[in-house]
């Protein structure tokens, strides 16, 4: 089975990152997953931005954390899109592709996991992140919910919690050995960012089970082609 094809902030070669529109596309693409960045307003609403300020992805400066959702829904995205919030992201998503959910930063997992429930999505999407005390939060709060360990450095495998069903290191940290290891108790391996076709294959051959990208149309076309 060939690895998942999981979209980087929506695919940035569809469009801004982590925007409506491109996830959009992403789906029209038919990529098996979705990978967006999640922080929380001021008064715990989540959106999905990948830094902890507005200045490099809007038209605003300051903290996310010091902004309210309505402040936010009056800012827009550098390419004059809305800032998106995550129940819109569930909403556009249900029923047509997974999600990597991917939490920046701690204090809000109960919220996520309530919008889950909400939208009956527990099952379509993996919840992914740095920290380990958000991943134990998480699991503590649903245990049935699937969680991901992400690794941007040389890896000790014993910092991955036991219960997490996904590993997600830097394509650069995979070679047989440790994909070996990443791979105990029968957890899947997606990698990230892999944007060239050549190093697709080497992680495909290997046996990894996704890979994120930002250009899901090169991959998918290399695949085609091959």
């Amino acid at each position: 089975m060939p690895p998942l094809l999981i979209a980087h902030r929506g695919g940035k070669t569809y469009g801004f990152e982590n925007a409506l529109e491109t996830s959009r596309k992403a789906i029209q693409a038919k990529c098996d997953s979705i990978e967006v960045d999640l922080r929380a307003t001021k008064d715990g609403e989540i959106v999905l931005l990948h830094d902890e300020t507005l200045e490099r992805t809007t038209n605003a400066t300051g903290k996310i954390s010091e902004f309210t959702a309505y402040e936010l829904k009056n800012i827009k995205l550098k390419n004059e899109e809305p800032i998106p919030f995550l129940d819109e992201l569930l909403t556009l998503a249900k029923g047509k592709t997974l999600l990597h959910l991917e939490v920046k930063e701690p204090g809000f997992e109960e919220k996520l996991l309530q919008s889950l429930e909400r939208h009956q999505m527990n099952d379509q999407v993996f919840i992914i992140s740095f920290y380990t005390d958000v991943l134990n939060v998480c699991h503590r709060l649903n245990p049935k919910i699937k969680t991901g360990f992400l690794f941007l450095t040389q890896p000790r495998f014993s910092r991955i919690p036991k219960f997490c069903s996904l590993a997600l290191p830097e394509a650069k940290l995979i070679t047989q050995e440790t994909l070996k290891q990443f791979k105990e108790n029968g957890r899947q391996v997606h990698t990230w960012v892999v944007n060239q076709p050549e190093n697709a294959k080497r992680l495909t051959a290997l046996g990894v089970d996704g890979l994120v990208t930002d250009c899901p149309e090169k991959l998918l076309n290399s695949a085609s082609n091959s």
